[in-house]
């Protein structure tokens, strides 16, 4: 097979690897499949703000790192690529090796089809089942990594099966689909092999990439919860300090925007061919949703950096946000007790254990937060939920918040100064001032 084809091959693999990841494992209803997804997402928020409070210097030679792309300094992105290397399950990484044998030649159909290599490892007989098999269901445990072939679907499961390749496909971009197309025929172009003018041909290529697909799709779902582990172990087990700052420079420090603006950096500065441009624009189209999809940026905030950006990302941002979901309301903050505190943090910590051990009802949490305002011993304008989950979180405990809450309110209007009625008040004015 020519190297230019083998290229072309290659570069539509990683077109696919990409896309399958975005389109198949980012649109699963995860609320759906983890009930407690919420929860757990506002616990890992509070962990990584304590860690950046903690690591101040840590994170600020991250971001120095990132700025320094700039330049043409990659160690930092070779490093995060290298993180998420190591995530990665071996059966994947044995998948990725025999489809590039595939590619080369040095693989067969025959050895494939006989089972002679496991190029999924211990998964490959069922991935094989659910390809061959329109009927059947793969389902994926993503809490234990248990993988079964079902004849339905079921609840709780990740579940995929042979013409979910056919539904990702009709969910990308027509860019995507013009990018896939005009690689395909390029290749029917350089490669001897077809005729071009052979309709029938055209058919049976056609077949083949479909055929890959649904390899692909299935295989990543597989995957998944072994990555996902990894991934936990990386960032719980092993406190991978970069995880943290990835993290925190997503989520906190609105890294999205940051990396928009890094990719227009670089297409203003350097020389960029068709097939980077292509890259480019689905980076940033992948940016903007992922960002809106997880309420961490705005449409206004987009609106403001699309509008100092050159008018190719100008056109990408627009279109994504006209297609892009939006979070109502105001967004939930999320910040860790560490982090709200003024002054010596280890000392009121020490008090905040003592009032909580002698008043562990859920209504002296609004007494607290009032004791810490009229103290300054918090930053101003800091919400009572934002307080309350800050508590929850140091304490590992749940407080009912609709009771605090209303009393908190009903404070604002409250003098420490002066006489109180009422045993309610004459209570709480003891309380704080103690």
């Amino acid at each position: 097979m020519p190297l230019s084809v083998r290229c072309q091959l290659k570069r539509l693999q990683d077109y696919w690897l990409n896309h399958i990841i975005q389109y198949t494992m980012f649109k699963l209803n995860f609320h759906k499949l983890l009930p407690n997804l919420n929860h757990r997402r506002e616990q890992c928020d509070m962990t990584i703000n304590a860690w950046k409070v903690a690591n101040p210097k840590e994170y600020s030679n991250f971001k120095k790192r990132i700025d320094s792309v700039k330049e043409g300094d990659l160690s930092i992105l070779l490093e995060m690529f290298s993180l998420m290397k190591r995530c990665t399950p071996p059966e994947a990484l044995t998948f990725y090796q025999w489809f590039e044998s595939l590619i080369n030649g040095k693989v067969s159909f025959e050895d494939m089809a006989t089972g002679k290599i496991l190029w999924a490892g211990d998964y490959t007989e069922a991935i094989a089942k659910c390809v061959t098999n329109g009927l059947l269901w793969l389902g994926i445990n993503l809490k234990t990594g248990e993988v079964k072939i079902y004849d339905s679907q079921q609840p709780d499961l990740l579940m995929v099966k042979s013409d979910t390749a056919i539904e990702i496909w009709n969910t990308l971009p027509q860019y995507h689909k013009s990018y896939i197309i005009d690689q395909i025929n390029g290749f029917v172009r350089d490669t001897q092999i077809f005729d071009n003018s052979n309709n029938q041909e055209f058919k049976l290529l056609y077949a083949a990439i479909a055929f890959f697909a649904k390899i692909f799709v299935i295989s990543h779902a597989v995957f998944l919860s072994g990555f996902m582990a990894n991934l936990y172990d990386e960032v719980v087990e092993k406190k991978e300090p970069l995880a943290y700052s990835m993290y925190y420079f997503v989520v906190f420090d609105h890294g999205l925007i940051r990396m928009t603006n890094l990719l227009n950096h670089i297409l203003n500065e350097e020389s960029v061919d068709s097939e980077g441009m292509t890259l480019i624009n689905d980076c940033v189209s992948m940016i903007v949703n992922q960002s809106m999809d997880n309420g961490l940026e705005t449409k206004e905030r987009w609106n403001r950096t699309a509008e100092e950006c050159n008018p190719e990302i100008w056109k990408t941002i627009m279109c994504a946000l006209r297609s892009a979901n939006t979070n109502q309301g105001n967004k939930k903050v999320v910040q860790s007790l560490e982090e709200i505190l003024i002054g010596n943090q280890e000392e009121l910590i020490k008090h905040i254990k003592q009032f909580l051990t002698e008043h562990p009802d859920s209504i002296s949490l609004a007494y607290l937060l009032r004791s810490l305002q009229e103290a300054n011993r918090i930053k101003p304008g800091i919400r009572y939920m934002t307080f309350h989950r800050a508590i929850e979180h140091f304490t590992q405990q749940k407080y009912g918040h609709d009771i605090p809450q209303k009393r908190f309110g009903e404070m604002k209007s409250i003098s420490l100064i002066g006489k109180q009625y009422g045993a309610s008040y004459i209570k709480a004015k003891y309380i704080i001032e103690r």
